[in-house]
């Protein structure tokens, strides 16, 4: 017979990081941890700083040539990386 009150442990553990406010700080570790799965091996390997700042993922590239390819794929990474933190957490890639 199933007690009365009892929830399970992912459901207290959920409202624990949202009474804190550091679900969101999860989900923002969550997106620069999945940059080098998400932008490729080769981009991570050239990957030499990752930040998020209002809303903005700050990526500083060593190549410029990369850096360029990147540009022209900003709205899909961002899609991409959202998908992977499970919302909506960052709006835009700057590129330095």
């Amino acid at each position: 017979m199933p007690r009365s009150g009892i929830q399970p442990l992912k459901n207290i553990l959920e409202e624990f990081l949202k009474v804190y406010h550091l679900d969101r700080k999860l989900q923002e570790r969550r997106i620069i941890e999945s940059w080098g799965k998400v932008a490729g091996a080769m981009v991570g390997k050239h990957t030499s700083q990752l930040s998020i700042r209002k809303k903005k993922l700050m990526v500083r590239l060593d190549s410029p040539v990369i850096r360029q390819e990147l540009m022209y794929m900003r709205e899909n990474l961002v899609h991409a990386l959202n998908e992977e933190a499970g919302g909506q957490i960052i709006e835009e890639i700057v590129l330095m």
